[in-house]
C-alpha cells in the first residue's frame, strides 16, 4: 500500500504539475432532530503535488470581504452574514507524511489539530460512471458512521474531499449511511496555485492541540458560548462585563444556533 502510495505521488507530480481545484456540491443535515432542515453548499478542495486543502467556497469571498473592511474600518452586518458557512474549517494533507491538519473556529479563535492518515478502506468490486469518470466503490467506518464512496483510478490523485484519502483515485462522491452528508463532485478546473486562506479574521490566533483536547474545547464552548468567548477575551487583556451585564439576546441567538447545529460530520 505504501509503494502504491509513493508511484501515485510520483505519478501526479508529473502529470499535475500546477494546481488542480476540485469542487464538490456539499448537503448536509445540521440537525438530526430536524431532517428537513438541509444546507447546500459548495467546497473547494486545491490539489498540488505536494498536498491539498479543503475549505468552503464562500472563503474566498469571505476573505475578501475581511480585507475590505480592514482597509475602510468599516463592517457590513448584512455581507458577512451572507458568508457564513457550515463548512466552518479548513482541512490540509500533507502527501509526503500522509498526515491531516484539521482547523476549525470556536468562539473567538481558530484551534487545530493534526492526525495520521485515519482511514482503513474495503474496495469493492462494484463500478459506477459518475459524470464523464468511471468509479469504483469502497466503504469505511470513520467518525462514528458508516461511508460509502466512489473514486476514480484515471485520476491519479489518493484524495478527496473533507478529511477522506488514501484510496488509488480522486473521491467523486461520498455519503454516509446516515444520509446526514454528502459530497459529489461538480467542477475541475485548473489553477495557477491553491488559494492561500486567511485563518486569523479580526486578531484572531489560532491554537494547535490535539484532537481529545479539541473535542473538549469545542464541548466547553457548546455548554456557554458566552462564558467561553469572555474568557477569550479576557484571555487578550480585554476588560469584560461579568454575567449580569450579558447580552441575553446574543446569548440566545448563539444557543439556538448551536442547537440547530447538533449533527457533527464526525460524531466521535
Amino acid at each position: 500500500m505504501k509503494l502504491m502510495k509513493v508511484l501515485l505521488l510520483c505519478f501526479s507530480t508529473l502529470v499535475f504539475a500546477q494546481s488542480t481545484r476540485f469542487v464538490y456540491h456539499v448537503v448536509m443535515h445540521p440537525d438530526s432532530l430536524n431532517k428537513d432542515y438541509t444546507v447546500l453548499e459548495d467546497a473547494n478542495l486545491d490539489v498540488t503535488p505536494e498536498g491539498s486543502v479543503f475549505y468552503s467556497s464562500k472563503t474566498i469571498a469571505r476573505d475578501s470581504l475581511f480585507s475590505r473592511m480592514r482597509q475602510t474600518r468599516g463592517f457590513n452586518r448584512t455581507q458577512m452574514q451572507d458568508l457564513r458557512s457550515k463548512i466552518d474549517y479548513v482541512v490540509t494533507k500533507n502527501y509526503a507524511d500522509q498526515s491531516i491538519s484539521y482547523e476549525g473556529l470556536i468562539g473567538m479563535d481558530s484551534y487545530s489539530y493534526t492526525e495520521t492518515q485515519p482511514f482503513e478502506w474495503k474496495i469493492q468490486s462494484d463500478t459506477m460512471t459518475i459524470g464523464d469518470y468511471r468509479t469504483q466503490k469502497a466503504e469505511t467506518n470513520f467518525g462514528g458512521r458508516t461511508w460509502t464512496v466512489w473514486f476514480a483510478p484515471e485520476v491519479p490523485f489518493f484524495d478527496g474531499p473533507y478529511k477522506f484519502s488514501g484510496l488509488p483515485g480522486l473521491i467523486v462522491k461520498a455519503e454516509d449511511d446516515k444520509g446526514d452528508y454528502s459530497f459529489d463532485l461538480a467542477e475541475t478546473k485548473k489553477i495557477a496555485q491553491p488559494y492561500v486562506l486567511n485563518t486569523s479574521g479580526f486578531g484572531r490566533q489560532t491554537i494547535k492541540i490535539d484532537k481529545k483536547k479539541f473535542g473538549k474545547v469545542l464541548a466547553d464552548y457548546r455548554k456557554d458560548p458566552i462564558a467561553f468567548i469572555q474568557a477569550s477575551f479576557a484571555n487578550r487583556g480585554f476588560r469584560m462585563q461579568n454575567n449580569r451585564g450579558r447580552n441575553t439576546q446574543r446569548e440566545a441567538q448563539l444557543k439556538k444556533e448551536l442547537e440547530e447545529n447538533n449533527n457533527p460530520i464526525e460524531l466521535k
